[in-house]
């Protein structure tokens, strides 16, 4: 029994504790210094390179950079599937929500329930208000012109299997603070001028 009970809790813990997977991708960088003599390597040249590397690792790391990405990829919105038990967030949701201006909705979540192709039901967690819109339908939501549509990367494509989605507004500026000090850049050959970056992330990317 003591065996069956240990198996059931770490089938559980396996199951249903967050999952954090090493993203990571080369870059190589581009000198316009060529080394062509002893001198230039010992003295001059391989300076250089060393400081355009470590300045590329600043540029790669700062906040105006990180937070231009972050709005780019509309990381403003965040996803997450809701499940029987847990809750994970997915960059790849059943539909996308298409809002201009997200600033005045940051700390909002609303819950999707898609009821049929043209259909679902909205439900504003905060307040608990709850209504039928369809598709492309354009509404304010908190005086932010908002409407929803599918998404068509997402795998599922039967309306029975496709699961309640809840999406948050989130602060970009708290986010490329996060990814600011999560972010890794590092050289692993000190020969070469490829940065390799990194970044434990709860989703595959």
């Amino acid at each position: 029994i003591s065996i069956l009970i240990t198996l059931l809790i770490a089938f559980a813990y396996n199951r249903y504790s967050t999952n954090y997977y090493l993203v990571e991708t080369s870059i190589l960088i581009k000198s316009d210094n060529d080394i062509s003599s002893a001198s230039d390597l010992i003295y001059e040249k391989v300076n250089s390179s060393k400081k355009i590397l470590e300045n590329k690792e600043q540029i790669l790391t700062s906040f105006p950079l990180i937070f231009k990405t972050l709005s780019d990829l509309r990381f403003d919105i965040s996803y997450f599937i809701k499940g029987n038990i847990k809750t994970s967030e997915s960059y790849f949701a059943p539909i996308i929500l298409y809002c201009d201006d997200t600033q005045s909705l940051i700390g909002k979540k609303i819950e999707i329930d898609i009821l049929d192709k043209n259909n679902f039901l909205f439900k504003d967690l905060e307040t608990g208000e709850k209504k039928n819109i369809s598709f492309k339908e354009k509404f304010l939501f908190f005086g932010n012109e908002i409407y929803f549509d599918f998404n068509p990367l997402y795998e599922s494509h039967e309306i029975n299997n496709i699961p309640d989605v809840i999406v948050k507004f989130l602060s970009i500026k708290n986010l490329a603070r996060k990814y600011k000090n999560e972010i890794n850049v590092s050289q692993k050959d000190k020969e070469s001028t490829v940065l390799d970056i990194s970044l434990m992330s709860e989703n595959q990317m």
